[in-house]
Order: C-alpha cells, then structure tokens, then sequence
C-alpha cells in the first residue's frame, strides 16, 4: 500500500495511482476526468503526514505515512485541513 496527496490537502491509501483514483472517486463521487493527473502526489513512507480530526478539524494528528496505512489500510484517509 502507498500513500496519496490528492489536491494538496486530501490523503488516500491504495495500491497505486489508479487505485487512488478508483478510492478518490468512491469516497467524493467526483470523477478523475475533472482534474488533472498532478493533482496527486506519492507521499514517502517517512513523510510525517497531519491529518485534522475532531468535529470541526480543531486538532489533528501527524504520524509517518507508513503509520497511517498499517492503522487505516486502503480508503480515504482524511485531509490536512477542515
């Protein structure tokens, strides 16, 4: 599993670019078509990743991206921002 930048603040888990997209797509029901193939960027096991949580994204948590995919798996993992 790798994981995904989409947009500059949204992250996916998957097995590849593809696969990124086909999770992007099941959890936003936008469609790849409408953005361009930069718009997603492989993110190094290492790079520490925030993720905002709570109701209102009022806090966050940051670990190594290979963290979250042992924690989370394949699926849209969350956004940097609220």
């Amino acid at each position: 599993m790798k994981a995904f930048r989409m947009f500059g603040v949204d992250a996916v888990i998957a097995e590849n670019k593809e696969d990124a997209w086909k999770v992007w797509e099941e959890h936003i029901g936008e469609k790849r078509e409408d953005y361009s193939s930069g718009d997603m960027v492989e993110l190094f096991p290492n790079y520490e990743l925030p993720i905002a949580r709570g109701s209102s994204g009022d806090w966050s948590e940051t670990y190594p991206v290979k963290v979250w995919i042992e924690m989370y798996g394949r699926g849209f993992l969350g956004s940097s921002e609220y």
